[in-house]
């Protein structure tokens, strides 16, 4: 198990990518679409009994808790690295 604050795999280790991380990382999405998304796919799972208010409480929680997240932060993180990379020749 890694330590604190460092990450699961080793440097030049393959990182597993949802379709939708990867739309990120290859700059056809926006962290803002990313982020709607995620949170789009969540309420999705939701009762339909819920009220409009209690979804967009709910929407607005998800949403503020992900754009806060420490992981999701490492992933910003790193794919600013990705692009900022030189392409390799």
């Amino acid at each position: 198990m890694p330590a604190s604050g460092s990450s699961a795999l080793a440097p030049g280790a393959s990182r597993p990518t949802s379709p939708e991380l990867a739309k990120l990382r290859r700059g056809d999405w926006t962290l803002e679409e990313y982020l709607d998304d995620r949170v789009n796919r969540a309420l999705a799972k939701l009762p339909r009994w819920l009220s409009s208010e209690q979804r967009e409480a709910v929407r607005d929680t998800l949403r503020f808790q992900m754009a806060t997240d420490p992981a999701l932060e490492e992933i910003v993180a790193v794919l600013k690295q990705d692009r900022q990379a030189p392409t390799p020749r």
